[in-house]
């Protein structure tokens, strides 16, 4: 840029210390029956992921590494694929969990707050369809495992049994150790959830897990799986070398492959044939056991991610992340390995933990779950280190054991000072009290639980009460918020006993909603009752749902009719699962084509003839943007930086758009070039919680 910028314009954005905001900027794009966004998502303060966030009246499936998902189908119909039931399953009391899945439970750069675990979460890439491929690797401080990139990361593929004492561990990709008791020689059933959710061992050694998604999961006699079927059939098969995964094949014929060196997993090759390579420090953790060093993601160019572990006092702790280079993030650690703090390059979003236990019991400590090759010595096979203790090699007389808090107070101080206190007793949260700041008046809220420890009564800063019942099952049954105050409004659920699903939701004076079910898990029909007096009091809607499926499973059709009559929109795919056209009852067509490997669309068509094309680089990325109006090529063409951020785009008018980053991500400065050789140029300015605090605009 010549000169200074004439600023025609600031904008000051005023904003609450410790009340954070989203950081995405995004790009609109529209087409014929979708829309999408190219969004760059904030994570963890500062970070943005690109990529497309799209909606399609198809039904597509969920988003993807990049481009819009048209394509990306399946999965509609109310179809269980991956989300966790009502009643889920007890995991095993360790301080290994995620707990990803509880809103509000992780802070910083994420921590966990419950147990003060540094968890570090990657996603490689993600196909569509329906139970899609997809590759995320987790790291977990207090995962003392072998997963397939090694000690204290978890992936998506890794999930094992493991048995011992008369009881079986079944290992999640999430960090979840969920138990089962014996109830009889061939059988565990869990020690809390579904009466379903069980084991069975058969004749050839083999077990079967009737998991919690009504799926069911089959393991080898040495507890690797070998397959993963979801309800309606759509399966994950897992190919194997020895006791080495080589291949993950979804019923559309897509893979994965996976390619190992000196017992390290260095290669994987995603369904589009792209490679993701990966690097290790030798022997780290044992002869044959190295720790992940660097991942190096394709693209043009690559990004090469560097994990650091640069605290001598834990060897597997990791301490920051370089990306080409350059240190983006930094974690802290105190003396029992809990994370002290995380933050991004330059001190920004800095957040601080300090931990008080409280109050202990002993537990059994699970047997670690078989790693990638078998065991390689008698120590990996029986005894490994927690972040309280280190066990001894595990003897036949019975489980080893580890020491748990059951009264647990965690302080967070955010980047703007302000303290937060998370009191847990139970590993269940209690209460939350926040101390008064410069910007914020002290506050206090409660949580209650039931004798099976479900939520019951939890108030929220305005001393407001909701009131939740379940079952012993753990499903809601009821809820009424703002308890004992004239806005009261009661919910009620009603639940079939024995396939755990929703049939009545009835929000009472207001509206109910009834759902029936196909067999195979998809939703057959929603019908909406008014139950008010706006609009006609006992009006019912229906929408209905029907399905037909190609010989793998995949949905072939999938015909949604209401809630009006005769409104029937029909979403058709093909035997790999991506989204091939969109009928309305007008006879309007939506059609997407040239799919790659991920399920990406590369060519839609609208009603009307218009056609928009899509070229993805070897991360999913758009690349290159084409329409056609009047019957004109319209081309616009995406550059990233080797950061893998959106460094250029050149649009088919001349203009040029450039986005500059600091070392944290932060996205601080856009520079727009028009044709004439005048430019407007865009700078942000964020406060240390990375949320904008100045934003200026100027032209040349």
């Amino acid at each position: 840029m010549q000169g200074p910028a004439r600023h025609i314009g600031v904008v000051l954005l005023l904003l609450v210390p410790g009340l954070a905001t989203g950081d995405a900027q995004a790009k609109m794009m529209s087409g014929p029956g979708w829309q999408c966004h190219a969004v760059g998502i904030g994570v963890g303060g500062g970070d943005i992921n690109w990529g497309w966030h799209c909606i399609s009246d198809g039904g597509g499936g969920g988003a993807s590494s990049g481009g819009p998902p048209g394509g990306g189908g399946g999965g509609g119909g109310g179809a269980n694929n991956g989300a966790q039931p009502p009643a889920t399953a007890k995991e095993q009391e360790t301080d290994d969990r995620i707990d990803a899945s509880s809103c509000g439970e992780t802070a910083g750069n994420p921590v966990v707050l419950y147990t003060g675990n540094k968890v570090e979460p990657e996603l490689d890439f993600a196909a569509g369809g329906e139970m899609g491929l997809y590759l995320r690797r987790t790291y977990n401080r207090m995962w003392s495992g072998v997963g397939l990139f090694g000690k204290h990361w978890l992936s998506t593929f890794d999930y094992s049994l493991a048995f011992s004492s008369g009881m079986a561990w079944a290992q999640r990709p999430d960090g979840r150790r969920i138990k089962f008791v014996a109830a009889s020689a061939n059988r565990w059933n869990a020690e809390s959830g579904p009466a379903a959710f069980q084991i069975t061992k058969h004749a050839d050694g083999s077990y079967t897990l009737h998991n919690d998604e009504r799926g069911t999961e089959i393991y080898n006699a040495d507890g690797y799986i070998t397959q993963r079927v979801n309800e309606q059939g759509v399966k994950w098969t897992f190919a194997y070398s020895g006791k080495y995964l080589q291949r993950v094949t979804h019923s559309s014929g897509r893979s994965v492959q996976l390619a190992w060196t000196n017992g390290q997993l260095t290669q994987v090759t995603d369904p589009a044939g792209n490679v993701y390579k990966y690097s290790y420090a030798a022997d780290i953790f044992g002869a044959g056991r190295g720790r992940l060093a660097t991942t190096t993601l394709p693209g043009s160019p690559t990004t090469t991610v560097t994990y650091h572990y640069e605290d001598d006092r834990h060897a597997g702790a990791l301490t920051g992340k370089s990306l080409n280079g350059v240190r983006y993030s930094t974690f802290a650690y105190d003396g029992e390995g809990r994370a002290a703090s995380t933050e991004h390059a330059g001190g920004v979003a800095r957040h601080t933990f300090a931990y008080a236990v409280e109050g202990t019991e002993t537990v059994p400590t699970p047997p670690p779950p078989p790693p990638p090759g078998g065991f390689f010595s008698d120590e990996e096979r029986g005894g490994f280190c927690t972040h309280k203790m280190c066990t001894l090699p595990r003897s036949g007389s019975g489980p080893s054991t580890q020491v748990r808090p059951t009264r647990f107070r965690v302080t967070e101080t955010n980047p703007l000072g302000l303290k937060t206190t998370h009191l847990y007793e139970d590993g269940k949260k209690v209460s939350v009290t926040g101390q008064a700041s410069v910007s914020c008046a002290a506050r206090y809220r409660e949580l209650t639980y039931d004798a099976n420890g479900f939520q019951d009564i939890v108030s929220d800063f305005t001393d407001r009460l909701t009131d939740f019942d379940h079952d012993a099952e753990g499903r809601l049954l009821k809820t009424i918020e703002a308890v004992g105050t004239p806005v009261a409004r009661t919910t009620q659920m009603e639940w079939h006993d024995a396939s755990n699903r929703l049939l009545r939701v009835t929000v009472l004076g207001d509206h109910e909603t009834r759902y029936t079910w196909h067999a195979n898990g998809r939703v057959a029909s929603e019908a909406i009752t008014n139950l008010s007096e706006n609009g006609v009091r006992g009006l019912t809607r229906t929408t209905t749902h029907r399905y037909t499926h190609h010989g793998n499973g995949l949905l072939a059709t999938h015909e949604v009719d209401g809630p009006l009559p005769n409104d029937t929109i029909t979403s058709t795919y093909d035997a790999t699962g991506d989204l091939l056209r969109v009928e309305n009852d007008l006879g309007h067509v939506t059609r997407y084509a040239q799919f790659n490997g991920l399920g990406q669309p590369g060519r839609i068509t609208s009603p009307a003839g218009a056609v928009h094309e899509y070229v993805y680089d070897a991360r999913g990325r758009v690349v290159v943007e084409r329409t056609y109006p009047n019957g004109a090529l319209v081309e616009t063409r995406y550059v990233y930086g080797e950061n893998g951020l959106p460094d250029t785009i050149h649009t088919a008018d001349g203009n040029t758009v450039m986005y500059h980053y600091d070392a944290a991500r932060r996205l601080i400065q856009e520079d727009r070039t028009d044709p004439d050789g005048t430019f407007a140029v865009r700078r942000i300015t964020y406060n240390a919680l990375s949320q904008p605090t100045r934003i200026e605009v100027g032209r040349d």
